[in-house]
Parts: C-alpha cells; structure tokens; sequence
C-alpha cells in the first residue's frame, strides 16, 4: 500500500473510560394523605366553612320568606280595612244627607220648617265695628322697647 493514504489510528487507541453517572433515587417519605392536594384537616375545614355558609344562605333565604309573607298578610289586611273604610264613609254620607237630617229634626225633635211670620229682620241705625280691648291689642315693636325701658326705671327706683 503505497501511497498517500493516512490511517486512522485514533481508532485503535484506548478509550478514556468517562466517570460512570450514578443516579440515586429520591428518598421516599412517607406518602401524606391529600384531598385534592390539601392536607385531611385542610379539607374538613373548608367542608366546614362552606356547611356554615350554606346554612347562612338558607337561613338568609328563609328570613326573606317569611318577611315576604308578613307584607302579604298586611296588603290584604289593608285592603280589607280599605273597603271597611268606604263602606262607613257611604254609611256617613247616608245619615248625614240633609234629607235624613230634615226628617230626624220632624220625627224625632218635633221641629217645624220656618214660615215667613217668624222671620224678623234687625236693623241697625249706627254702622257695624269691631272693638278690641287693650287685652286683646298685641304692642309693636316700639311699644315693648319702650316697655321694657319703663319696667328698668321702675327697677332701679
């Protein structure tokens, strides 16, 4: 083999052994019981808040019942009291029309209707006024200050 052909001998040398790689397995721990990734008393608590939260819900809901059924109770109470109502204003009216008036005065009281004879007439030969009393004259503003000016002086003397 003459020739230029180059060999390779890096082929026949001897491989560097690489450092073996060892792999070691975690530890195991003891495996914890999980709900959903919570610790056991994790998920009680939470089972407990929602329990008492659904129960506020439905006791919530409960109060609204019943305080929706106290209002209906009270419209139709006020309904009733309502139409009580216009039946005594129309039972009024009846008793106090003046018909029925003229008749209970005839009947009962043994009035008369007024003839002409009774009518007099009063007539006054001086012009109609009002006369108030010193009493009944409320001062104005001038006549306290001044007032109270003479109630000092009497005061001090």
């Amino acid at each position: 083999m003459n020739g230029n052909a180059a060999y390779d001998l890096s082929r026949f040398e001897e491989k560097q052994k690489r450092p073996a790689v060892e792999v070691i397995p975690p530890k195991k721990s003891p495996r914890k019981r999980t709900v959903l990734g919570m610790s056991p008393a994790k998920a009680i608590m939470m089972l407990v808040v929602v329990g008492v939260l659904a129960s506020v819900l439905i006791y919530n809901r409960v109060l609204i019942i019943e305080a929706n059924e106290e209002i209906r109770q009270a419209n139709s109470q006020m309904t009733i009291l309502e139409s009580e109502g216009v039946r005594l204003d129309m039972e009024l009216e009846g008793k106090t029309s003046l018909k029925n008036i003229e008749d209970y005065a005839t009947k009962n009281l043994g009035m008369q209707k007024m003839e002409k004879q009774q009518v007099q007439y009063v007539s006054l030969s001086e012009e109609e006024k009002v006369v108030l009393s010193k009493d009944m004259v409320k001062p104005n503003i001038f006549q306290r200050i001044s007032g109270w000016f003479q109630n000092l002086m009497e005061y001090i003397r």
